[in-house]
């Protein structure tokens, strides 16, 4: 949706669990590379996340949530 609205020029982040293969990352970018989004944080996971996954989600959303108040 956001390509046929042309969403251009943001920042994003990813927090996520995968499964065996981990095509969601690489479907997720080859999305976004022609409108331009910069990735600032990955979080990438297999499974369920346990407490320690879940606090450095915690971390991710802090540094994302400072690099978008940023231009």
């Amino acid at each position: 949706m956001a390509g046929l609205k042309r969403v251009v020029n943001k920042k994003a982040a990813i927090f996520g669990s995968y499964g065996w293969s981990k095509g969601g990352m690489a479907a997720f970018q080859k999305m976004v590379e022609p409108l331009k989004w910069h990735v600032t944080d990955v979080l990438e996971f297999r499974g369920s996340p346990g407490a320690d996954l879940l606090k450095k989600g915690e971390e991710l959303g802090e540094r994302f949530a400072a690099a978008v108040k940023t231009r």
